[in-house]
């Protein structure tokens, strides 16, 4: 999958939750390397999981903010960062007019 049609499936729009079924583990971590990945977060402190945790949310941002860009480069940055904050908090799209 090429990066612009990742990001884009990041940041497109949906129409309600997406339907899996719940007896399929999706999953394209191999069994060993999932075992390491366990023993190694279980090693962790409360506060080094918190950090980890930051840090993915803060990657996560920051991919969906490309994909907004990549989608519009004509926007401002008030309008990538108000794009950002309605596909995180927002079904739908905002009414046009508003600031």
């Amino acid at each position: 999958m090429s990066r612009t049609m990742m990001l884009q499936s990041l940041t497109a729009h949906r129409h309600g939750p997406a339907c899996y079924h719940p007896s399929v583990t999706l999953s394209d971590t191999t069994p060993e390397a999932q075992s390491i990945q366990l023993r190694i977060l279980r090693s962790m402190s409360g506060e080094q999981r918190m950090l980890l945790a930051w840090d993915m949310s803060l990657f996560a941002r920051d991919l969906a903010r490309a994909g907004i860009r990549d989608a519009h480069p004509e926007w401002t940055d008030a309008e990538v960062a108000r794009e950002l904050l309605r596909l995180a908090f927002l079904p739908e799209p905002l009414p046009t007019g508003l600031p």
